[in-house]
């Protein structure tokens, strides 16, 4: 976001206020967000380098994350000897845009401290080459990146999008649920099921196990069944034999 500040603040509401004559200055207050909720890819790709116009002892390198199209590296080091590094940045393109005459700013976000910082530049022949220049804290404007800026040359480019290696954060798998078996599985300690013999057995798929009504007509007989009711009804048996044997011989008599 940019925004101005008129030269004459007032207390009260007035559509003056908003007038083109209330803002003399041509400069503009940048700001970005504190937690950006939306990636935005930096305006060039690939890896640059390039020298710096006011010291040409000093080489810059600008690359990008290749997998991360919104994180751009800055890196100044000595021309004669590429290790001996000056100075590394890290920063996190927020937003940019094209003005009259092609100069596009953009505003990064420092990744490694605290502050924002925005470039101005032009992109050509493609991203072959481009001119980018620092342009403050809030995007200054009146400076030609072309004269100003700094030339950088590409010397690698990031591979296609379906070749990159995606960075998402890798979760953990979950192993799948288990599925429960369709048919009846014979639980160990269980009196109701009745295993028959290898010869004899079924397809698994076929076998059953008895329902609830046969095992609650199993549980009601098992009264009748005991051996004290066995042993009641034999000896009601017996009584009742030798009684018919006692009035048959009476009748005989008679």
């Amino acid at each position: 976001m940019e925004f101005q500040i008129g030269s004459q603040p007032s207390h009260l509401y007035s559509d003056t206020l908003c007038h083109d004559l209330q803002f003399s200055d041509d400069a503009w207050t940048t700001q970005g967000r504190l937690k950006p909720t939306q990636m935005f890819p930096c305006p060039i790709t690939g890896d640059y380098t390039g020298i710096l116009p006011e010291n040409p002892t000093f080489c810059a390198k600008v690359a990008s994350d290749c997998n991360n199209p919104d994180v751009m590296f800055y890196t100044v080091s000595n021309c004669a000897n590429k290790s001996q590094i000056y100075e590394e940045r890290e920063y996190r393109c927020l937003g940019s845009w094209q003005e009259p005459g092609g100069v596009t700013f953009t505003y990064t976000q420092r990744r490694e401290m605290e502050g924002f910082h925005c470039f101005s530049g032009k992109v050509l022949q493609g991203g072959k080459e481009a001119y980018i220049k620092e342009a403050g804290h809030s995007c200054s404007r009146g400076e030609d990146p072309l004269i100003y800026g700094m030339r950088i040359t590409r010397h690698a480019t990031c591979p296609d999008i379906g070749l990159s290696v995606s960075n998402r954060p890798r979760y953990p798998t979950i192993a799948p649920e288990e599925q429960d078996d369709p048919y009846y599985s014979p639980v160990p300690n269980d009196p109701y099921w009745y295993q028959k013999e290898n010869d004899e057995d079924l397809n698994e798929k076929n076998r059953k196990s008895p329902t609830r009504s046969t095992k609650e007509t199993e549980h009601n007989l098992a009264p009748f069944t005991s051996p004290n009711c066995m042993s009641l009804f034999v000896l009601c048996a017996s009584l009742f034999f030798c009684w018919r044997r006692i009035r048959c011989s009476i009748n005989d008599s008679m």
